[in-house]
């Protein structure tokens, strides 16, 4: 018997798995090098250069309704990188007819104070 339920491995590189993109800061753009690039830091401190279609974040896991109740992941993926933020999207390939969700991450400089929104 084959266990079907438990961690679903995911099918391509994402980086920063570990945490939530809430969870993470955006501290730095840089828009003259294309494609555009981006410094994420995650919750110990360390920063990361990420780029438009990477795939960042843990990701949710979702189970199929019906018989099978398969899983699979939805991750998040950089969609723009522009001049105050970053624009992430989050799509299912098995609901194509719902629309893609998003979040929007805004800079915050090291250091700098956090603005409410």
């Amino acid at each position: 018997m084959e266990e079907t339920k438990g961690r679903v491995k995911s099918q391509r590189e994402v980086l920063l798995a570990e945490f939530s993109v809430d969870d993470l800061k955006l501290i730095g753009i840089v828009t003259r090098l294309e494609p555009a690039r981006a410094m994420l830091v995650d919750p110990s401190g360390k920063g990361h250069v990420v780029r438009r279609g990477d795939f960042v974040g843990r990701a949710d896991v979702v189970q199929l309704a019906g018989a099978t109740g398969a899983t699979y992941e939805l991750n998040w993926r950089l969609d723009r990188v522009r001049d105050g933020d970053v624009v992430l999207v989050r799509e299912d390939p098995n609901n194509p007819d719902v629309p893609a969700a998003t979040k929007v991450i805004p800079l915050r400089p090291e250091g700098g104070a956090a603005t409410g929104g």
